[in-house]
């Protein structure tokens, strides 16, 4: 049995590992037998901060590419977009009522006839002068002459004889929308760098622009590796548990918009498993593996990176409880990320480590990761381990946009049942205690209701 002793057998060592290169100071631990005292070897533990770091150093923001409008939901602009025309590119009124021609010193109430009715996408025919109106809907483009628009609400309107009285006081340019008055022709409507949100494709379609170009996103596969582990929607066979990893990780890279190619689960068979990756990474830009990468005996995920990146990859033990260790590497195909195999510390993994690496790919202004500050709303003790830990909880927003949260009653990295019941991860540090009414950080990880 494996026992990683901080202090006593062990003192706590920190100074930079050479190995790894890491800026700031890892910790090392002596790993030892608990039953027979035999000193095993030495790991070193890296805060969160320089694994991070280490993993964005490894990526690299990939080429552009041109694509439909509609398609770049989430995806990031790869070169500046510039209106061509003006929005709106003809006056037009703001409501229903009556296009007129009017004064500073214009008298009211105002009785005119009407000559004309125009809606929205018809061109109007008729002049404007002092003593006509056009009826006129909202939208629809000013006919020549008129330079304000009166609200139908404020006017006596006579079908029949077609004549309207304008009851109240109406100013020169008022209820109109003036050429460019949103856009001007040649505007930067887009700058590089923004992200395409449903309100920014819209404004890219106002402007008459189908296509834009974008930074390419990344092909992501997942790969779940167990012979413990069984596909959903087969019958369960004995000493056997359902995979959620591979539909968890799909789940969370498609919130990115990112294509997902699931290539199942893979058996603890280091052969199989390294000639398997082998085949996968030349079939999509990022490789993502659950399980294996811890320190046992069937853990071959990291060994199998290690082979097919001679020259770049790395096998993490990183100061953060749950999701310690972590492996990744790099080759002139593909990028792999190894992340744990048990359900939350995938998941934790995949939010601290490989979302920011893919939005840093996928050509993101900024990739850290985004906190909240919360108000607690009930003790939580402190813990000695030299980690930082990431407990689930379930935050609440007020009125004022403040935010307050509810530990998770299970916080063990098998628990799903806690995840799925939780909306974001609070960061504590070691040895620091938080007491009720106190605050600290969080990243939200679901919608927080009020």
């Amino acid at each position: 049995m494996v026992e990683f002793q901080p202090s006593k057998l062990a003192m706590r060592v920190r100074s930079p590992s050479p190995a790894l290169s890491f800026k700031k100071e890892s910790i090392k631990f002596l790993v030892i037998n608990r039953l027979t005292g035999q000193f095993l070897s030495i790991m070193t533990l890296i805060p969160i901060k320089e694994a991070l770091q280490t993993v964005i150093d490894s990526v690299k923001v990939r080429r552009p590419d041109t694509v439909n409008i509609l398609n770049a939901l989430n995806l990031v602009s790869a070169q500046e977009v510039i209106s061509k025309i003006n929005i709106p590119p003809f006056e037009n009124s703001q409501m229903d009522g009556f296009a007129i021609s009017v004064t500073e010193s214009t008298k009211f109430p105002l009785t005119l006839d009407v000559v004309e009715t125009v809606f929205a996408g018809h061109n109007p025919k008729k002049l404007i002068d002092e003593t006509v109106a056009c009826r006129i809907f909202t939208g629809a483009k000013l006919n020549v002459g008129a330079n304000a628009v009166a609200m139908q609400e404020n006017c006596d309107y006579d079908t029949k004889a077609k004549k309207v009285i304008v009851n109240v006081p109406v100013a020169p340019g008022e209820n109109i929308r003036t050429v460019g008055d949103d856009v001007s022709q040649k505007q930067v409507i887009i700058p590089s760098g923004t992200i395409f949100t449903p309100a920014v494709i819209g404004l890219a379609a106002s402007c008459g622009i189908d296509k834009v170009k974008i930074i390419r996103p990344p092909k992501i596969g997942i790969v779940s590796t167990g012979s413990e582990l069984m596909s959903v929607g087969k019958k369960l066979m004995p000493a056997k548990i359902y995979d959620s990893n591979r539909l968890t990780l799909s789940a969370l890279v498609k919130q990115l918009n990112l294509k997902v190619y699931d290539f199942g689960i893979i058996p603890d068979d280091i052969s199989i498993l390294t000639r398997l990756l082998k085949v996968y990474s030349k079939r999509v830009d990022v490789l993502i593996i659950s399980g294996g990468v811890s320190v046992g005996d069937a853990d071959f995920v990291k060994t199998s990176i290690q082979k097919l990146c001679p020259k770049n990859s790395q096998s993490l033990q990183i100061a953060i409880k749950p999701a310690k260790p972590f492996a990744y590497g790099t080759n002139d195909n593909c990028i792999f990320f190894g992340l744990p195999g048990n359900p939350v510390s995938a998941t934790v993994s995949f939010e601290l480590l490989v979302k920011p690496a893919l939005k840093k790919m996928m050509g993101y202004k900024s990739y850290d990761i985004q906190y909240v500050k919360v108000e607690a709303k009930q003790d939580i003790p402190s813990h000695n381990d030299s980690k930082t830990h990431y407990l689930r909880v379930m935050l609440k927003k007020d009125i004022n946009g403040n935010y307050s949260g509810v530990l998770s009653q299970k916080q063990g990295s098998h628990n799903l049942l806690s995840l799925a019941n939780s909306n974001a991860l609070a960061e504590i540090p070691n040895r620091r205690s938080i007491k009720k009414g106190q605050f600290f950080k969080a990243i939200v990880t679901d919608s927080v209701a009020n």
